[in-house]
């Protein structure tokens, strides 16, 4: 009787000291908490230096069944959150539930020391391991980057305008927007550099270029000339070229020749007699101009007024010629340097006129400029990861390492890609425009030519 006594008495203290041990030392034997991850959001002033620090510290907890660690029941604890900065007082969570917990605004350049505890009925019973991290330091304290992700990767803040708004710069990777939306400040103002070249192109292009530079607004075509791009010039220029027009070009050539007819047959009759009759053929020149062929020339000026040809450019460019043919014909022996010149004149003013409405030499900018900021795109990002790999750890893998530096260098690269490729694509559209208005310039000389051959 006096043993059993004796042995209920020691259970009972053994059970005491077992009480007084969770309560004194607040650990369980069967639960435990782990740190999983500690994710970093770093704020920087608008010269980019660090200013300001957000973590977000994620955990799990685990209880033992006999051998084997199983999760804990989301409602089994409760649990605190500790922030120790390596200066100054340790921030303390209130008891909350789940597995995650912020610290914001917290300042940069210190070491943190993250602990959780699990809670049951207020009293700690798991305590994890100390996870310590930096923001805005290079190296010299210890980090856990182990279970650390920095978030270097992690989207930041995307506006509605540049989700939304076809003239943001995240359009410019729409297959993939997070390149757009882990880059800097630099980085995102070149998207939108790039994306404002590519609509400022586009525009150029198909609301300027096309619209200006259209055979049927340069030339005067018959009906079937309502065809966009002409395959063969040549051909197509000759079966389309409208017949009113080439209807006034061998009319201005017939006028041309009665003219040189009538002055051959007044030198034909004045053969033996030329040294006394130079007088004799000027005043026969301006008699038959003024009588006959200043008349064609203005019966062609107002039927080209008439049928509204000369809203055509080049049209104008061989009314002019007409006009100074009109007013200056009688001058037989000076008239086809004259009209020469005034049909160069005109053309030249009205190739320059094209160009400045269809504004296509500022393809050639855009094409030049593109690639420069797809470049300083390249240059900033490769920058910012490298300033991302420099808050990795004296411990970190080569993993790590390696996935870091790739990953932000290729990130980096898309704007060299695309600013290559809208650098390409305008200059070879600009090339097409110019070698378009070299033909045209060239087809005025060729008409030209074969009108005022026998002038």
């Amino acid at each position: 009787m006096r043993s059993n006594s004796i042995t209920r008495l020691k259970r009972l203290c053994l059970a005491g000291l077992v009480l007084c041990g969770v309560s004194l030392f607040g650990q369980d034997p069967a639960a435990q908490v782990a740190i999983t991850g500690i994710r970093r959001d770093v704020h920087k002033k608008w010269i980019f230096i660090p200013d300001k620090v957000d973590y977000a510290v994620s955990w799990s907890a685990q209880i033992r069944e006999g051998e084997i660690w199983r999760p804990a029941d989301p409602e089994r604890y409760t649990y605190r959150v500790t922030c120790q900065p390596a200066e100054g007082e340790s921030i303390v969570s209130k008891p909350v539930t789940g597995g995650l917990y912020g610290f914001k605004g917290l300042p940069v350049g210190q070491v943190y020391a993250f602990t959780v505890e699990a809670l049951r009925d207020g009293v700690p019973v798991a305590e994890s391991e100390i996870a310590r991290d930096t923001a805005g330091r290079r190296g010299g304290e210890e980090s856990n980057d182990d279970i650390v992700r920095s978030g270097s990767g992690a989207e930041k803040s995307v506006y509605w305008f540049e989700k939304y708004l076809p003239i943001s710069g995240r359009w410019a990777y729409f297959w993939r927007p997070s390149i757009y939306d882990s880059s800097s400040v630099i980085g995102r103002l070149c998207f939108w550099l790039l994306w404002w070249a590519w609509l400022a192109g586009l525009f150029i292009i198909f609301f300027r270029c096309m619209p200006t530079l259209k055979f049927q607004k340069i030339f005067p075509m018959s009906s079937g000339g309502n065809r966009g791009l002409m395959r063969d010039l040549k051909k197509d220029y000759a079966a389309r070229i409208s017949p009113e027009f080439t209807n006034i070009l061998e009319r201005w050539k017939q006028i041309i020749d009665s003219a040189n007819w009538g002055i051959r047959e007044f030198i034909g009759k004045k053969r033996g007699q030329l040294e006394s009759s130079t007088n004799d053929l000027s005043g026969a020149s301006v008699k038959y101009w003024s009588e006959r062929g200043s008349v064609e020339v203005r019966k062609l000026i107002d039927e080209i007024a008439h049928k509204k040809l000369d809203e055509y450019p080049t049209v104008r460019v061989f009314k002019a010629g007409l006009e100074n043919h009109e007013t200056g014909g009688f001058r037989w022996m000076d008239v086809a340097k004259e009209v020469e010149t005034s049909i160069e004149n005109q053309a030249a003013s009205e190739l320059e006129v094209l160009k400045r409405d269809s504004v296509y030499d500022f393809l050639w900018n855009l094409g030049t400029v593109a690639p420069l900021l797809g470049l300083l795109g390249t240059v900033t990002g490769i920058s910012k990861s490298f300033d991302d790999l420099a808050n990795l750890p004296d411990n970190a893998t080569q993993k790590q390492l390696i996935h870091q530096l790739a990953g932000g260098i290729h990130e980096a690269l898309w704007t060299t890609i695309e600013g290559l490729i809208f650098g390409i694509t305008f200059m070879m559209i600009y090339y097409y425009y110019q070698k378009k208005l070299e033909w045209i310039y060239s087809k005025w000389e060729e008409d030209y030519v074969y009108v005022i051959e026998r002038l």
